[in-house]
């Protein structure tokens, strides 16, 4: 067979879609044919319906926020916001939140007259005196191009509800760097997740 002829014939086997007849006890039944790939023939019962249960990736588009001492991409589609904070440890903040009952969170500049490790600590202790806290996790992490921490810990809300937490820190002088991302524990946690990552990894500061 020729080369051309070859190619025909493997065509018409993907492209084909049989139907037969076959009985058991006394009934007949018509079963479909359908080839899913070139190394896949499997068959269903007429009236069937082959689904693709395969998760429908959800793009998220990215916007790029400058605002004082910081810049980072957040989802277009959320809210965003400044407010400013009395008494001078707070030095910049900035509230995203996505529409609806969401992800929520912030970007933060603070004022530090001690290292980054002992605030962590001691925020950790005054977090659980004051609320339930659980799967605490503080790792090493790359923040603003600067040695930094990831902590990931779930949470009771002020709702009653068991919130997921992710933040990260990273210290410049006198000054902590903090993007803080609060999502409810049953949703998406890997679609959360990724856009976390890419707010972080995009967080930059100016000055």
């Amino acid at each position: 067979m020729t080369r051309k002829w070859l190619t025909l014939v493997v065509f018409l086997c993907l492209a084909v879609l049989e139907v037969s007849l076959i009985s058991v006890q006394g009934k007949s039944y018509f079963l479909w044919h359908r080839l899913v790939t070139p190394y896949c023939l499997f068959s269903l019962p007429a009236g069937w319906q082959v689904v693709d249960t395969a998760p429908t990736q959800v793009k998220t588009d990215f916007s790029r926020y400058q605002n004082g001492p910081v810049s980072f991409s957040y989802p277009t589609a959320w809210d965003i916001s400044s407010e400013v904070f009395q008494g001078g440890e707070i030095l910049y903040h900035t509230g995203f939140r996505e529409p609806g009952h969401g992800a929520h969170g912030f970007v933060q500049v603070w004022r530090l007259q001690k290292s980054l490790e002992q605030f962590l600590d001691e925020a950790k202790h005054s977090a659980m005196d004051r609320r339930k806290i659980t799967s605490y996790q503080l790792n090493p992490r790359q923040v603003a191009g600067r040695p930094g921490f990831l902590l990931e810990y779930n949470c009771e809300g002020h709702d009653g509800q068991d919130y997921r937490a992710r933040e990260v820190f990273c210290q410049q002088g006198d000054q902590m760097y903090r993007l803080s991302y609060f999502i409810l524990a049953s949703a998406d946690q890997e679609r959360h997740q990724n856009i976390f990552d890419r707010m972080v990894d995009s967080l930059r500061i100016i000055k």
